[in-house]
């Protein structure tokens, strides 16, 4: 199993979906745009398995695959479909008892993201991975996971992506204010995912949130 994906990063609005969809739009390739799998799995199962890793075998694997829609958004119900798919089809052929017996959460996480990303294509793609601005906040955790993992960073001129961040603050502001109005939603499922996908809080904002003053 090459266990080697593209893994693509970027500050955003610096291109990194168009390189994506460069890189994806070759026939033998299986890369992603925010696919979700790689930044969920890398975060979800080492917290549920704790640190010796034996947790695994009773992780929520039905509920990871949910939550990915419930944190992502409904454009990700087709990649909730294909998980469920996977770990259904593992269950019932023996392979997910032993792909987790040995508690090795790390080649879990590897085998799982790669059988998600080149499901169903053949011949196999000769490259496969998902690109993440975020990816810069699980850099650690990820290089572990993934030691031979390659690496793509967009960069861009900065007042050309300072111009683009600009221009699209009018419609993130527009959905942060929906998602306000409406409460998030989730429920537990979506505050587990919530919970393990924060990025850490630095500066002003974490003394302020820890009641410190400024």
């Amino acid at each position: 199993m090459d266990d080697s994906p593209l893994l693509l990063t970027g500050n955003q609005r610096s291109g990194t979906s168009f390189t994506a969809r460069l890189l994806g739009a070759h026939p033998r390739a299986a890369v992603g745009s925010e696919a979700g799998v790689i930044r969920m799995a890398a975060a979800w199962f080492p917290a549920m398995s704790g640190a010796d890793g034996a947790g695994l075998r009773y992780s929520r694997f039905a509920e990871f695959a949910r939550a990915l829609e419930v944190r992502e958004g409904a454009r990700w119900s087709e990649a909730r479909v294909r998980l469920e798919t996977i770990l259904t089809a593992w269950q019932q052929d023996g392979s997910l008892e032993v792909r987790t017996r040995n508690g090795d959460v790390d080649a879990f996480v590897r085998s799982l993201c790669h059988t998600f990303h080149c499901y169903g294509r053949d011949p196999a793609p000769l490259a496969w991975g998902d690109k993440y601005p975020e990816f810069l906040f699980q850099a650690e955790a990820l290089e572990r996971i993934f030691p031979r993992a390659r690496w793509v960073f967009v960069v861009r001129r900065p007042e050309s992506n300072l111009e683009a961040l600009v221009r699209k603050l009018p419609e993130r502001a527009g959905k942060l204010a929906a998602r306000t109005v409406c409460g998030g939603g989730g429920g537990e499922r979506g505050d587990d995912a919530k919970r393990i996908l924060a990025p850490p809080r630095r500066g002003l904002r974490a003394r302020r949130d820890r009641g410190e003053p400024p």
